[in-house]
C-alpha cells in the first residue's frame, strides 16, 4: 500500500467488504447449484434403472408407484435447480456489481495519489529552487 492515503481508503475497505461477502454469497449458490443438478442426475439413473428392473406382473403396480413417486422427485428437483440457477445468475450479477465498485473505488485511490505525489513532487521543486537562489545570492554577496 502506499505511503499517501487518501479519504477513500478507509471507504475502499468497507467495500472490499461487500466485494468479499458478495464472493462468498455466490460461492454458496454455486454450492447449491452443483448439488441440486447432482441430486437431479441421481434420480434421472434412478428412474432409468427402475424402469429396466420391471419384474413379475404382480409387482409392476408396486414399480408404477415406485416410478410415480420419482418422476415427482425429479420434477421437484428440477424446479429447485431451476431457482438455484436464477439464484446463482442473481449472485454473480450482484458480485460484478460489487467487484465494479471496489474497482472504481481503487482507481480514485489511484488518481487522487497520482495528484498528491505530483502535488509533494512541485513543491518539492519549488524548495529546491528556493535553496538554490537563496545559495546563488549568498554566493555572490560573500
Amino acid at each position: 500500500m502506499s505511503a499517501i492515503h487518501t479519504r477513500l481508503d478507509a471507504f475502499l475497505r468497507v467495500v472490499e467488504l461487500d466485494e468479499q461477502e458478495a464472493t462468498a454469497v455466490h460461492a454458496g449458490a454455486l454450492r447449491e447449484l452443483f448439488a441440486s443438478r447432482t441430486r437431479t442426475e441421481e434420480i434421472r439413473d434412478e428412474l432409468r434403472r427402475e424402469r429396466q428392473a420391471r419384474g413379475r406382473i404382480d409387482e409392476w403396480v408396486v414399480v408404477e408407484l415406485q416410478q410415480q413417486r420419482l418422476v415427482e422427485a425429479l420434477r421437484a428437483s428440477e424446479e429447485r435447480t431451476k431457482r438455484a440457477e436464477q439464484l446463482e445468475q442473481e449472485k454473480r450479477h450482484e458480485l460484478s456489481i460489487a467487484h465494479r465498485k471496489a474497482e472504481s473505488i481503487r482507481r480514485a485511490i489511484e488518481r487522487l495519489r497520482g495528484e498528491q505525489a505530483r502535488e509533494l513532487t512541485r513543491k518539492e521543486m519549488q524548495e529546491l529552487d528556493a535553496i538554490a537562489i537563496s545559495r546563488f545570492h549568498r554566493s555572490a554577496t560573500g
